[in-house]
C-alpha cells in the first residue's frame, strides 16, 4: 500500500486482498499519510484490489467515516474497474452508501450477503431484530428460537458501541459462505476502544492485556443463578467453544483471537505493530453446529 501526495490530496492504494491480515497497514498508512500532510482530501485507489472480505468492507467504511469526522473529503479512484472486488463492494451496498448510486447497472444484493449497514449506536435493535437475525435464520434454515443465544451475544457487541465507545455510529456487514459452513459478521466503530475503557479501572494495562481482561468472566459484571455472565465472555463461550466458531477482536494495538479448546476456549492475545482507532469484532459462526446452541442465557446490564 503506497501513499502519494498530489497538491493538497493524499492517494492511498488498497491492498490486493482486503482482510483482517491486511487492514492494519492500510489504516496506519491512510491515517499517518493524511496526518503528516494535513491534506483535506484523500483518494482511495482501488486499482490493485482484487478480493475483499466482510471485515474489509467494514474497515473501509469506518475509515471513511473517520476522515469525514475530521473534515477530510474522501474520493475514489479506479472503483469502476470490473473486478470481483468492486462488484462485491457494489453488490454489498458500499458504493450506494458513499456514491449514492451503483457503479455497475446489474449490481444487486446477493442472498448470501447482509449488506453494509451504518447504524446509530442507540438504534441498533431494529437492525439486529428485524434485519440480521431473520437473515441468519433464513440462510441456515433454523428457527429464531434456536438462534436466540446468538442474538443475545450479538446484541451485547452492539450494546458496547452504544454505551461505551464514545461515538454515535457503527458499521456492520455479514456474509454467508455456504461451501465453508461459515457466516462472518463484522461489527466496528472508531470510538475510544476497549483498552481505553478498561484502563479507567486498570491504568497499567497494555492494549492486548486490556482486551484479554475484558474477556474474563466477571470482569465488570456479576453473574447470578439465572445468568452465567454477559458481554465478551458470553460471546467467546458460545461462539468459540460451543459453536466451534471464531471470535477476533482488534482495538488499539491489541489483538485477541478465541477458538475452541479442549474444555474451555483457547484465547490468544498479542500486541500489534499498528493501531486500530476503535474496536472491530469479527464473529465467525459455524453453520453446521448452530443447532447445538441452546437458548439458556438472559441479557443483563454489563460494562467493560
Amino acid at each position: 500500500m503506497i501513499s502519494s501526495f498530489f497538491r493538497e490530496a493524499v492517494i492511498v492504494k488498497l491492498p490486493n486482498t482486503f482482510s483482517f491480515a491486511t487492514m492494519g497497514p492500510f489504516i496506519a498508512n491512510a491515517i499517518e499519510a493524511q496526518r503528516e500532510s494535513k491534506a483535506k482530501q484523500i483518494y482511495f485507489d482501488f486499482t490493485d484490489l482484487r478480493f475483499v472480505r466482510p471485515e474489509g468492507v467494514v474497515v473501509l467504511s469506518n475509515t471513511i467515516e473517520y476522515f469525514k469526522q475530521a473534515n477530510v473529503k474522501v474520493f475514489f479512484k479506479a472503483h469502476n474497474l470490473n473486478t470481483e472486488a468492486n462488484r462485491y463492494l457494489d453488490d454489498s451496498g458500499f458504493y450506494t452508501e458513499y456514491l449514492h448510486k451503483k457503479v455497475f447497472p446489474t449490481s444487486s444484493c446477493r442472498s448470501t450477503t447482509m449488506p453494509l449497514q451504518l447504524f446509530q449506536a442507540d438504534a441498533y435493535v431494529p437492525y439486529l431484530y428485524n434485519g440480521l437475525m431473520p437473515w441468519i435464520s433464513n440462510e441456515v434454515n433454523l428457527s429464531k428460537d434456536t438462534l436466540e443465544t446468538i442474538k443475545t451475544c450479538l446484541e451485547e457487541v452492539f450494546h458496547n458501541i452504544e454505551y461505551h465507545s464514545g461515538i454515535k455510529t457503527g458499521c456492520t456487514l455479514s456474509q454467508h459462505f455456504p461451501q465453508q459452513n461459515r457466516i462472518c459478521i463484522a461489527i466496528s466503530d472508531f470510538g475510544i476502544g476497549i483498552p481505553t475503557r478498561v484502563r479507567t479501572k486498570l491504568p497499567e494495562m497494555t492494549d492486548a492485556g486490556a482486551i484479554r481482561e475484558a474477556c474474563k468472566e466477571g470482569f465488570t459484571t456479576k453473574s447470578n443463578v439465572l445468568n452465567r455472565g454477559a458481554g465478551l465472555p458470553n460471546l467467546i463461550r458460545y461462539v468459540a467453544q460451543r459453536n466451534s466458531g471464531t471470535v477476533l477482536i482488534h482495538s488499539g494495538e491489541g489483538y485477541l483471537s478465541a477458538n475452541r479448546g479442549p474444555k474451555v476456549p483457547s484465547i490468544t492475545s498479542r500486541k500489534m505493530s499498528w493501531t486500530y482507532p476503535g474496536t472491530i469484532v469479527q464473529v465467525v459462526l459455524r453453520t453446521d453446529t448452530l443447532e447445538k446452541l441452546e437458548s439458556d442465557i438472559e441479557p443483563e446490564e454489563f460494562q467493560w
